[in-house]
């Protein structure tokens, strides 16, 4: 499970709510640890979601 201060992280990381939508909880808790930038980011980053 993808929990509340896993998604800020993500989000921090310019990953939005679409893209962490179709994590798995492996994929997310590595992308945290490895400090994963979003390289490119889906059309509704930075909108108001």
């Amino acid at each position: 499970m993808i929990t509340q201060e896993m998604r800020i992280r993500l989000k921090g990381l310019k990953y939005s709510s679409y893209d962490i939508r179709y994590l798995t909880p492996q994929k997310a808790n590595n992308i945290i640890q490895n400090q994963v930038v979003n390289r490119s980011p889906s059309f509704n980053h930075g909108r108001n979601q």
